[in-house]
């Protein structure tokens, strides 16, 4: 039975990252808003953690498993910021671009020293 789960897992995640992908460009030309283009953000990052679990998932390559973790990675550090983004869009207005730049700041920092720690095996 978990035999059958393992070789599942892998399409069942890709599945699931495709649909949330279609589903971001499909919010994403829905409307010209603001709001919206902010949400299909958060689909796409959804959507790309998905993507680097099917890469990832008992990967046996190194290179699809490393693409697997940064796509994990970037868009799980990511996440945050654009839910401040529709959460400020939604309540007192859209947050000002210095603000996102600032906040950006961490998630960027974050990344590039997990790529480039070798004890993550991503370089």
């Amino acid at each position: 039975m978990l035999d059958k789960l393992n070789l599942m897992l892998p399409l069942i995640f890709a599945l699931a990252a495709t649909v949330y992908l279609w589903l971001a460009v499909r919010v994403s030309r829905s409307s010209v808003e603001t709001h919206n283009n902010a949400i299909s953000y958060f689909l796409f990052l959804i959507g790309a953690m998905l993507a680097g679990a099917a890469f990832g998932y008992q990967a046996v390559d190194p290179n699809l498993y490393g693409i697997g973790r940064v796509l994990a990675f970037a868009s799980a550090g990511f996440l945050p910021l654009v839910l401040y983004t529709i959460y400020r869009q939604y309540t007192v207005g859209t947050p000002k671009p210095l603000v996102l730049a600032a906040l950006m700041v961490v998630p960027i920092i974050t990344l590039g020293l997990t790529i480039t720690n070798p004890l993550h095996h991503m370089n």
